[in-house]
């Protein structure tokens, strides 16, 4: 006895006393065939999906084939190196010039008196009747007789004044005799009090032992500042340039007095470098 049933009759079986029209027995009849579409259709994704990168890199290679090679041509750096050509520089071209219309003029200046013999009728200063179609000027002219419009009298710039040159300064007038003498700060015992402060003995006169009276003349100017010092005698050793800077380092003096007016004196002191034994 063949026991075996098929699909087929089973569903026989299962849906006799039932409903045929019901859904479930029309999919179970189609089951077969959306199983085999289903399984067809997803094997079809799956090799698409595998062969997807495989194709698309065939086509980017032909496409890259058939790609269009531009040549292209590179710049050498002297070539960049290079300037560009000057263009020549075109001059501005001048205005025209205005070319007005000339008016007719008759000379006529200031009258001269002279001996009837020397009376030139070409000298005669204009009528009235003549000044009428003519302008008055030093000279004759021929032109236009509309004085009125086209006549314009020139109007001559005076010449510039020349600058004055200056004054040359007076030279200072130094005196060595006055009536009322130049006087440091406080005095001479304030000055030589300065002196013996602020003198530095050179090292160099220290160590050869030089020492002596060094004289240093100056000037005394009219505002008290002190001017032109110079060494008139002197010892050497650098005791003379110091003599000279403890000088022109002195505040500033009262100055000196001639005919109730300050002037400029000459002045010397002696500065004396000594050793101590």
């Amino acid at each position: 006895m063949n026991t075996k049933v098929s699909n087929k009759d089973w569903e026989e079986v299962l849906f006799a006393f039932k409903n045929k029209e019901y859904g479930a027995y029309k999919s179970r009849k189609k089951l077969n065939k959306i199983l085999l579409f289903a399984t067809v259709a997803g094997l079809s994704l799956a090799i698409a999906a595998y062969l997807s990168p495989l194709i698309y890199s065939w086509f980017k290679v032909e496409q890259r084939e058939k790609t269009e090679m531009i040549p292209v041509k590179l710049t050498t750096q002297n070539e960049l190196m290079t300037p560009p050509p000057v263009l020549p520089k075109e001059e501005p071209k001048p205005p025209p010039e205005k070319i007005s219309a000339k008016v007719a003029t008759k000379r006529f200046v200031k009258p001269e008196i002279r001996p009837d013999e020397e009376v030139v009728e070409e000298e005669l200063p204009p009528t009235l009747k003549d000044l009428e179609t003519a302008a008055p000027s030093t000279k004759n002219q021929e032109g236009t007789a509309n004085i009125l419009q086209e006549y314009v009298i020139p109007v001559t710039e005076p010449e510039p004044e020349p600058e004055p040159e200056p004054e040359p300064e007076p030279e200072r007038e130094v005196y060595t005799h006055v009536q009322k003498w130049p006087k440091f700060p406080g005095g001479d015992s304030a000055m030589f009090h300065y002196i013996s402060k602020n003198l530095q003995y050179p090292e160099a006169a220290i160590d050869f032992g030089i020492q002596g009276m060094v004289f240093v003349q100056f000037v005394v100017t009219k505002n008290g500042l002190i001017e032109n010092v110079e060494v008139i005698r002197g010892i050497g050793g650098g005791c003379d340039d110091a003599a000279m800077e403890v000088i022109k380092k002195m505040p500033k003096w009262t100055p000196g007095f001639h005919n109730e007016n300050a002037v400029a004196v000459r002045f010397s002191i002696p500065i004396k470098f000594k050793l101590d034994d």
